[in-house]
């Protein structure tokens, strides 16, 4: 499977909005070309991995860590993400650790997952404040680069899962020689949004 052609699905599942960064990386052709293993410290390795957890945890199907979405973001943030969007999405990781040491006495990765878990939902409200002022394309919505780490960090945990092959072929539903034409297939409470691949 193509990983590209994967992020531009993805994007509908973001209802259609999609960050510079993001559009960059689905439309350029060449590959990354930083080694990211590195990018980020022990400590704030640690934290996105966490954070993306949070986000898409594990429950019948695998979660975020194991999809490998910690080393997406890695990769999106050091090859692909302006150095504005960089900037915010660093200061955003020691933001919700110094928030932490306010609230709960410790730093993030020492809290308890519902102390991280309401951490994370503090920094949701203030990313739900913001409105980009950048228009929409005639073909995708966009957010700027001025967007918060919120909604940075829920892009690429998003992005990252539902492009690895555990995203597409164990939470989404996955059939990939259908055989037969169904018109009318009914839907119930746990019918899984379909895989394009």
């Amino acid at each position: 499977m193509n990983r590209r052609e994967a992020l531009r699905w993805a994007t509908v599942l973001l209802g259609g909005i999609a960050s510079p960064s993001a559009l960059r990386a689905i439309s350029m052709n060449s590959a990354p070309s930083h080694d990211n293993k590195n990018y980020f410290n022990e400590f704030h390795s640690r934290q996105v991995a966490t954070l993306a957890e949070l986000i898409i945890p594990t429950t019948s199907t695998p979660g975020a860590i194991v999809a490998g979405v910690p080393q997406f973001i890695a990769m999106m943030v050091s090859d692909w993400y302006t150095e504005a969007e960089r900037s915010i999405f660093m200061a955003g990781l020691d933001d919700i650790n110094y928030y932490c040491q306010q609230q709960y006495k410790n730093n993030f990765n020492a809290c308890s997952v519902e102390q991280q878990t309401q951490a994370l939902i503090h920094f949701e409200s203030i990313a739900k404040a913001y409105v980009s002022t950048t228009p929409p394309s005639l073909t995708m919505q966009t957010s700027d680069e001025a967007t918060p780490f919120f909604s940075k960090l829920k892009e690429l945990t998003v992005l990252g899962y539902f492009t690895s092959e555990i995203g597409i072929t164990q939470s989404l539903a996955y059939n990939p020689m259908p055989m037969e034409y169904k018109a009318d297939i009914p839907l119930t409470d746990k019918t899984k949004q379909w895989s394009q691949y």
